[in-house]
């Protein structure tokens, strides 16, 4: 499925980018991955969570809150990324990262939470947390009230709502 094998994928995963290059050809699960490679380069869909497993993706129709950890998930193990979910004040080991996911809600009905969309954020090494918007925008430390991101618990994403945050580390 993917143009790039996986080991060379996994090869160039930056734990703490100090330069973003690909700003239109990466999203923000590129980002919090710190794979700065052209999704061309690997596949049509590859920075949607579940395409680098190959396990599905979610593109283009409502899905569940444990559909979008199950891919995430799913993409770690296939990275050969150790995740472990924490909160975001907590300290971790060095070698790792944390990242944060965030969702918008779509729908709630008969108990079951839909979801349009999802967001991620990753914490930067001065302890400050940083996302790439979407496809078309610079990295940025900024909510969207213009405050820097201290917690994701307490960031302004507009709809999207903080889920959880994993600490990730690239396993040799």
């Amino acid at each position: 499925m993917s143009k790039m094998p996986i080991e060379i994928l996994r090869n160039k995963i930056q734990i703490y980018p100090d330069n973003w290059v690909h700003m239109f050809s990466t999203n923000c699960y590129a980002y919090a991955l710190g794979l700065d490679i052209k999704v061309q380069k690997i596949h049509q869909y590859a920075y949607m969570p579940g395409v680098i497993s190959g396990r599905y993706h979610l593109v283009s129709r409502t899905f569940h809150y444990d559909e979008l950890v199950d891919c995430v998930e799913k993409d770690f193990q296939t990275l050969n990324i150790s995740y472990r979910k924490i909160n975001p004040e907590d300290s971790i080991a060095t070698g790792e990262w944390k990242i944060a996911i965030f969702s918008w809600l779509y729908a709630y009905e008969f108990g079951s939470e839909w979801l349009s969309d999802f967001h991620f954020i990753r914490n930067n090494l001065d302890g400050t947390w940083s996302h790439k918007f979407g496809w078309h925008h610079f990295p940025t430390d900024k909510d969207f009230m213009n405050n820097k991101i201290e917690n994701p618990k307490n960031c302004d994403l507009g709809h999207y709502q903080y889920r959880t945050c994993y600490a990730l580390k690239l396993n040799k």
